[in-house]
């Protein structure tokens, strides 16, 4: 499975080099630092997105899933990083005074304790289900994040909030999964 962490972590930072070269001269980090952060947000959708697909294909996918959350986890922290590089954060004190870098840094902390927790292996499955059952609380804050920046259009915004809606209904319909399965034909 290494492998394919490591192809996904290479294409990710391709799309970013491409982003990169996209950019104007005189915007300097700052697209970089945006794409970023679109990717880890990306990232973060496609792990949440592991857990109802592989119940509709009915076999386990949590490598892949620790995989892309992994990735999110590593591009947010270097969001975070460029972004406090940049003179898009010309203080770290700002994060206490400003809502949309107070939201980033919330998103951003919750996502490298999760990383963090997916290497020991002294937690139990119990605590470690509850422990990331918090990754819903990071989206939330990631929402918060892109719905205050003034770089993000509606659109964006609106693309992040339906994706998130589809992925909770999907996690709670109780009947997904059970359509690959074949009915049970009694004796009668």
């Amino acid at each position: 499975m290494r492998r394919w962490m490591i192809s996904l972590l290479a294409l990710a930072l391709l799309i970013l080099g491409v982003w990169i070269g996209r950019a104007e001269p005189t915007l300097g980090w700052v697209p970089a630092v945006r794409g970023s952060g679109i990717l880890a947000a990306v990232f973060l959708g496609l792990s949440l997105a592991c857990t109802p697909v592989g119940r509709v294909l009915g076999r386990s996918v949590s490598a892949w899933r620790r995989s892309f959350g992994l990735i999110a986890a590593g591009l947010a922290l270097l969001h975070g990083v460029g972004a406090a590089a940049t003179p898009l954060v010309p203080q770290l004190r700002l994060l206490w005074y400003e809502p949309l870098l107070r939201a980033g840094a919330i998103t951003l902390g919750l996502l490298l304790a999760l990383g963090l927790s997916s290497f020991p292996r002294r937690w139990s499955p119990r605590h470690w289900k509850a422990l990331h059952q918090l990754v819903w609380a990071a989206v939330l804050a990631l929402l918060g994040h892109v719905a205050l920046s003034p770089h993000a259009s509606s659109v964006e915004l609106g693309l992040m909030a339906a994706v998130v809606v589809v992925l909770l209904l999907a996690r709670a319909w109780p009947g997904l999964g059970r359509c690959h399965r074949p009915q049970d034909q009694g004796s009668s």
